[in-house]
């Protein structure tokens, strides 16, 4: 492009320099004199100005033409680095959404058993007490609780309390029937489980496979062979309306002790139309 613009300037000022050649050859009786030799600068620099406006219009089509060029260069540049500022952005929103979703997990996941904790049962329970109170449809609250636990961490150490708690936990966790179901720890050695559209025989029929899952299993840890029972209660109300979320568990823990009282190892319903008692 340069060398376009610098011939222009190369032939302009040639078309000069011969037109002031032929008017001094003129002048000095080497040409003929004529019209054409008397006027030959003239006529050469009418050349030059006319190339020289080429010359102009060259360079400023040049100098445009770089302008949009440097223009689309940047713009190109421009949606580029949006484009991958955007990726950057999504990115580091998934992780951080990911990361948020790890962080929420471990808050309501007990590190032990992997199961979820009592902070997510009691959130889980009140969302399915006001879904039941809404639908009318059935929903139970069993607990239940390691028989004789305190020995067994005593006599063997928290390390083999630890893999026991583990594997009843497993248990508990394998012998629900649906994903609505929800198993928690609900602290020490004490379980809970929320049966939505589950009715109490539907209930009892769940907690009494788990217990004798569990009464059948034998541990074995560290060369120790241990036997668990659990005792379980279970409440169901038939009607939700009135009730809250603490007075369900009430009654659960009302029927686990009476389990408790009557021999342990056995699961026992709360009648359905029992008056919870305040603590």
């Amino acid at each position: 492009r340069g060398q376009v613009t610098a011939k222009y300037y190369v032939l302009a000022w040639s078309f000069l320099l011969v037109g002031g050649s032929i008017l001094a050859l003129s002048k000095g009786g080497v040409l003929p004199s004529n019209g054409f030799t008397d006027h030959a600068a003239q006529i050469g620099s009418l050349f030059e100005v006319v190339l020289l406006s080429f010359a102009l219009a060259q360079r400023i089509n040049v100098e445009r033409r770089l302008r949009y060029e440097a223009q689309s260069e940047t713009l190109a540049t421009a949606r580029r680095l949006n484009l991958e500022l955007e990726d950057r952005v999504h990115e580091r929103t998934r992780e951080l959404e990911s990361l948020n979703h790890k962080l929420n997990e471990l808050s309501v996941t007990d590190e032990l058993t992997g199961l979820k904790n009592r902070r997510h049962m009691d959130q889980v329970l009140r969302l399915e007490l006001e879904r039941a109170k809404r639908s009318g449809r059935p929903l139970a609250v069993a607990l239940l609780d390691i028989d004789h636990f305190k020995p067994v961490n005593d006599t063997h150490g928290h390390p083999v309390g630890d893999e026991c708690l583990k594997l009843v936990a497993e248990i508990i966790h394998a012998g629900l029937r649906w994903p609505s179901d929800t198993a928690t720890r609900y602290g020490g050695e004490e379980f809970a489980v929320i049966f939505p559209d589950t009715d109490a025989q539907g209930a009892f029929v769940v907690v009494e496979r788990i217990r004798e899952r569990i009464r059948e299993t034998r541990i074995e840890v560290e060369d120790v062979v241990i036997s668990l029972t659990v005792s379980a209660g279970i409440y169901a109300p038939a009607v939700h309306q009135g009730l809250t979320a603490e007075e369900l568990v009430r009654g659960a823990d009302e029927a686990l002790y009476s389990a408790k009282e009557h021999g342990r190892d056995r699961t026992i319903m709360l009648n359905p139309g029992a008056l919870i008692k305040p603590d």
